[in-house]
């Protein structure tokens, strides 16, 4: 099986703020923990609900993974995040992740994550 990765991004408003987003990937061999993965996602660039915030976004993604473990389960999920700066050269996210049928717990048929990530590039 030879790997695959396809993305594909489609502007929804004229501004380009608004923005859906499709991803499928596959691995090679079975050389990652996800044999196949699918994601829909919609993101809104400037949502300017909290007023002078600028540079933000707000996303929500539902995602289908097949892990490459023999007798995992089908997972399943829905991503909320919003990321803002929090200093110029500081990106911060706010992350939520609902996992449907965990790939490697079978004694659990939801999980909830929560990240705050910090990014930051010079």
């Amino acid at each position: 099986m030879k790997p695959c990765r396809a993305i594909h991004e489609q502007e929804l408003t004229r501004d380009g703020n608004l923005v859906a987003v499709l991803k499928y990937g596959r691995s090679m061999k079975e050389s990652a923990f996800y044999e196949r993965q699918a994601t829909v996602a919609l993101v809104m660039y400037e949502p300017h609900w909290f007023g002078s915030i600028s540079h933000d976004s707000v996303g929500i993604a539902y995602d289908m993974i097949q892990a490459v473990t023999e007798g995992a389960r089908r997972e399943q999920g829905v991503e909320l995040w919003y990321r803002f700066p929090l200093f110029p050269s500081l990106q911060t996210t706010l992350h939520y992740q609902a996992i449907i049928n965990p790939s490697l717990d079978h004694t659990n048929d939801f999980a909830s994550a929560f990240s705050i990530r910090f990014t930051t590039a010079f």
